[in-house]
């Protein structure tokens, strides 16, 4: 009788496994994923301020939609673990409508906030105030403009520059 050599026998059961593995998973479910792609970045009213904005700050500036709080500010470090993680989580997902930077090192300057009548909310009223002194601290400027169905550049230009010291 010949000795069969064990090395061989793992092999096969780890193939055989491997095969066997492969074979039964199963694909992931659609209401594992249950989402679908947004129709665009900014609503139509976002859209419209966001090409105003685009004409207003001439290419030398950039204008970023969408941004995270906590991507503009950051929670000081010298603070007990409950008390920063208290603190991050207000900021982690609250999000800017833009924030203006200059184009040359994409120094933040500045954020703009476009007030829709949602803004008179009593929780959105609430959240403004909040961002607003958030941004304040961190020694981020924030301009809330009013939503409007016709924008004058000079105006926006204006208040820009009033507001980011540009």
């Amino acid at each position: 009788m010949e000795k069969i050599n064990i090395g061989w026998w793992v092999l096969a059961f780890a193939i055989l496994l491997l095969y066997a593995l492969l074979r039964n998973r199963q694909k992931p479910k659609p209401t594992d994923y249950p989402y679908i792609a947004q129709p665009a970045l900014f609503t139509p009213a976002e859209k419209r301020f966001y090409m105003i904005l685009d004409k207003v700050l001439e290419r030398r500036y950039l204008i970023f939609g969408k941004v995270r709080l906590a991507d503009i500010i950051k929670v000081q470090n010298n603070l007990e673990r409950g008390v920063y993680q208290g603190a991050f989580n207000r900021i982690a997902a609250k999000h800017l409508d833009y924030v203006i930077c200059r184009a040359e090192d994409l120094t933040v300057l500045g954020v703009i906030e476009l007030d829709d009548r949602s803004h008179n909310l009593p929780h959105r009223k609430a959240r403004d105030i909040f961002v607003d002194n958030a941004l304040a601290a961190a020694g981020v400027p924030i301009l809330h403009v009013k939503v409007q169905r016709y924008y004058q550049m000079g105006a926006v230009q204006q208040a820009i520059k009033d507001a980011f010291h540009i």
